[in-house]
């Protein structure tokens, strides 16, 4: 990813990892009783996934906010001091 880094992708991978594990850990919350009495309804999956959304909020913005000190500083260095070889 950082030899062809791109906005685009960056973007992308810290939108879509948080998603895909918010909904698979409440997903599997919602098939496994994990402490929830929500029914095995679409609506109890929609209830299961509703208790997870503060968590997804937190988990998104951390990944968005990681991403871009990341990636934002490593395109920083490369600009600023080129792209040097080590010996």
């Amino acid at each position: 990813m950082i030899s062809e880094m791109k906005i685009g992708k960056v973007v992308l991978a810290s939108l879509g990892a948080p998603t895909a594990y918010f909904l698979l850990s409440n997903g599997m919350v919602w098939m496994g009783n994990g402490g929830y009495n929500h029914p095995k309804t679409f609506n109890g999956l929609i209830l299961t996934l509703t208790d997870g959304i503060p968590f997804y909020q937190n988990s998104l913005a951390g990944t968005i906010v990681f991403s871009a000190i990341l990636f934002g500083g490593y395109y920083f260095l490369r600009n600023a001091y080129g792209n040097k070889q080590v010996a």
